[in-house]
């Protein structure tokens, strides 16, 4: 606004450039370096002020710059059949609750992304490139769609009725918080275990615990569970005096893959650094 109101018109930015500008300051408010280095970079570069495109479109471009953890730029057959699950999960954990792209392959290679939708899955599933504590964002959301207790962004009386159909077994999901209470960055996930018929279920927000990819979240009891991935934080739920037992199963996603995937290893693990003095 400065540069515009210039008391020199010389100095003035024509109007391309304002336009220029107010992208550039749109895509940093949208997706922050500070979370992800290169998601503004990333949009800019394939569709500059476009607010959208097709999931078909996004995942190819992401591909080509080597963004799926791909070292070639070559879609043979196995990554043929990446691209083909990531269309169809990308498309239905954004437009949930649609059911439409489970298994339309067509549907799902149509359906938009926008730069918002962009941000809500860095929130969730880490840096477009990873780091040395995650994987890749779209292998960390292949890897969460692949699992039984992972049903994406439902409402909290959904998962609710969802642990409650058997009683005393421990129960438990992990579904995406959509930033209604707390911003997504600061508490991506949730856990709903159902504990007994008189107390109901509980809901344990899982909170990054440093850099992104480590985990931390905090039991009625006060006790603070870690993991260095979610996996591994499942798993120490599972161990620790049985906390969760056995997961929902039947997630919405079973029908995005009939294959048995290569679930893929995590990034090495960084060093461990906790801030989180009061989750």
């Amino acid at each position: 606004m400065e540069k515009m109101w210039d008391n020199n018109p010389q100095n003035r930015p024509t109007f391309k450039e304002a336009a220029d500008m107010i992208n550039d300051a749109r895509l940093e408010v949208v997706l922050p370096s500070s979370r992800c280095p290169h998601a503004a970079k990333f949009w800019n570069a394939c569709w500059k002020s476009d607010l959208e495109t097709t999931v078909e479109n996004f995942l190819e471009k992401l591909y080509s710059q080597q963004l799926c953890g791909n070292t070639s730029k070559t879609l043979d057959d196995n990554a043929k059949s990446l691209i083909n699950f990531l269309e169809r999960g990308i498309a239905s954990v954004i437009h949930h609750p649609s059911t439409n792209y489970y298994s339309n392959q067509e549907a799902a290679k149509k359906a938009s992304i926008s730069i918002y939708q962009l941000s809500n899955l860095v929130d969730w599933f880490g840096p477009l490139k990873g780091s040395d504590t995650c994987q890749p964002m779209v292998l960390h959301l292949r890897h969460m769609l692949l699992q039984d207790w992972f049903f994406g962004p439902i409402e909290k009386s959904q998962s609710d009725k969802l642990v409650k159909r058997f009683k005393d077994q421990k129960l438990f999901l992990l579904r995406l918080n959509t930033g209604t209470s707390i911003p997504i960055d600061k508490s991506p996930f949730i856990i709903t275990v159902e504990q007994n018929c008189k107390e109901g279920s509980t809901h344990i927000r899982v909170y990054p615990n440093g850099a992104y990819g480590k985990w931390i979240c905090k039991l009625p009891t006060g006790e603070k569970i870690k993991g260095d991935n979610v996996q591994k934080l499942i798993d120490n739920l599972r161990s620790e005096k049985s906390y969760v037992t056995k997961a929902v199963g039947e997630t919405p996603f079973r029908s995005l893959s009939h294959q048995n995937e290569n679930h893929g290893s995590y990034a090495g693990d960084g060093e461990d650094v906790e801030y989180l003095d009061d989750v």
